[in-house]
């Protein structure tokens, strides 16, 4: 018995051994320790063609990033929800309670629920788009885009919207663990938009041109709203809008034009053909175009704007390019050699995109295709397109939109001769500091006398003629009146 007695004890000895061993062996509840910190690292890239699929605050694998531009320079801040403790049940409650209650659009909401927002912290992202923030105590954080990256001129960047986060966070594949660093992909998106004009084949006031506003379609999904607004200069006349999308033509929009100011809304088809264009080719552009008639002369700057929004973000607004269209004129004094002005003089306007005078055609400005000198030879031709400025920027000789210009005298001054041929000119700037073509009349055959027959001398002719008739008849009447006395 007593070997037995020691044998069960052996036994009972080596079972507790064996259940200690157990005990310690297992794993530790899935508890958030007491001091745990975290981190939170924002992710920023240009916005592809769709959004990225929900990483659920992982981080992503290199393979789904491929192709992404990352954005430097944006500035992000965090701020920690007080009073929401998260190693407890009841705190996770809380953060459900205010996460279902936030508004994107106002998140400084927080504060008015009765939470205090605390720590403070800001990152600015690097090379590559990465904006890290460590050693974060757990709880729940507003993250928001504080300042957008620098982007090029005539683009814009949609901020992306405040969110909430949490660290940590359970991981999603691995439901037995927590994550202490989690990682966030906001939506981004950059935009840009072109203005350019084609008055190349213009010449003059009265004709018309066309403008044209190219703008990129945002990524991720279709918008909600996508507007183009131009504001026309006063010295254009509005006559009419076309929209295409990747170069087709679209008639599902609306275009109003109120004093200068052109609004062209895409309708909701025209906004899913634009996204669905964007899918098959990531440079496909909205393209709208007026077209205008120049009503007077100057240098004419506009500038159009796109105002776009997908649903559950704010509205972004992208100023486009300024573009610019000149019309000006030349100064005319006309004199002889001594300097007399000379009145009635009148001109007309010939233009080419050759330097060749034979294919010139006359120019006329708002329907006026004659000018004429006043009393103190001067006349004034307004509203030509500069000669080397065209389609927005500066031409020169030889460009297929160079204008050349001649001035073709139609009617000389009375007593002057007509100009044998035409004075060629070019317009580089407004009349009112546009240079002045002088033009010298020569007088009527370069100012010799022409022999003359009749009038005055004819008359003086015969006059002298008679009266030597006269005197001669006199001597013959007299020298026979002699010789009949002498005979007597």
């Amino acid at each position: 018995m007593r070997k037995l007695t020691i044998a069960a004890m052996g036994i009972a000895a080596v079972l507790m051994g064996a259940s200690n061993v157990a005990a310690s062996a297992a794993p530790p509840p899935p508890l958030i320790p007491d001091g745990a910190t975290g981190s939170i690292s924002v992710h920023k890239y240009a916005q592809p063609t769709r959004y990225i699929a929900d990483n659920q605050g992982m981080q992503l694998p290199p393979g789904d990033l491929e192709g992404l531009a990352p954005l430097e320079g944006a500035k992000f801040t965090i701020e920690q929800v007080a009073g929401i403790d998260l190693k407890t049940n009841a705190g996770w409650k809380k953060a459900q309670s205010l996460v279902d209650t936030f508004d994107p659009f106002n998140p400084g909401a927080i504060t008015q629920n009765g939470h205090g927002l605390v720590n403070k912290k800001e990152a600015t992202t690097n090379a590559s788009g990465l904006a890290s923030f460590k050693s974060l105590p757990v709880g729940l954080y507003l993250v928001q885009e504080s300042q957008a990256p620098t982007v090029p001129a005539n683009s814009a960047v949609t901020k992306s919207m405040p969110f909430l986060i949490s660290v940590p966070l359970t991981d999603p594949q691995d439901r037995q663990n927590w994550v202490f660093d989690v990682h966030a992909y906001p939506k981004n998106t950059i935009s840009r938009v072109t203005k350019t004009v084609n008055d190349g084949s213009a010449y003059a006031l009265g004709q018309a041109i066309r403008f044209t506003i190219d703008s990129t379609i945002p990524g991720g999904s279709a918008t909600t709203k996508y507007v183009v607004k131009d504001h026309l200069d006063p010295k254009l006349t509005y006559r009419s809008t076309t929209v295409t999308i990747d170069g087709q033509a679209t008639t599902d929009f609306n275009a109003t034009h109120d004093k200068g100011l052109v609004t062209v809304t895409l309708g909701a088809t025209a906004r899913k053909a634009a996204f669905d264009a964007l899918v098959g080719n990531p440079n496909a552009k909205v393209s709208v175009t007026h077209e205008a008639i120049v009503a007077a002369s100057g240098e004419i700057s506009n500038q159009a704007e796109l105002t776009f929004q997908r649903e559950g973000e704010p509205e972004t607004e992208v100023p486009s390019t300024v573009i610019e269209t000149k019309f000006g004129g030349i100064n005319v004094l006309k004199h002889n050699r001594e300097g007399k002005f000379l009145s009635g003089a009148i001109f007309e306007v010939r233009a080419s995109h050759t330097k060749d005078f034979a294919t010139a055609t006359a120019v006329s400005v708002n329907g006026k295709s004659q000018w004429a000198t006043g009393a103190d030879g001067r006349v004034t031709v307004d509203g030509l397109r500069y000669s080397n400025w065209a389609n927005g920027a500066t031409v020169a000789e030889g460009s297929p939109d160079y204008n050349f210009y001649w001035l073709v005298e139609k009617q000389a001054p009375v007593g002057y001769e007509l100009l044998p041929e035409p004075i060629p000119f070019t317009v580089t700037a407004p009349v009112a500091s546009a240079a002045t073509v002088d033009v010298v009349n020569s007088p009527h055959n370069a100012g010799g006398e022409l022999p003359k027959t009749g009038a005055e001398g004819s008359a003086a002719l015969l006059v002298g003629g008679l009266a030597l008739i006269g005197i001669g008849g006199g001597a013959l009447m007299l020298s026979r009146s002699r010789r009949n006395s002498d005979k007597a």
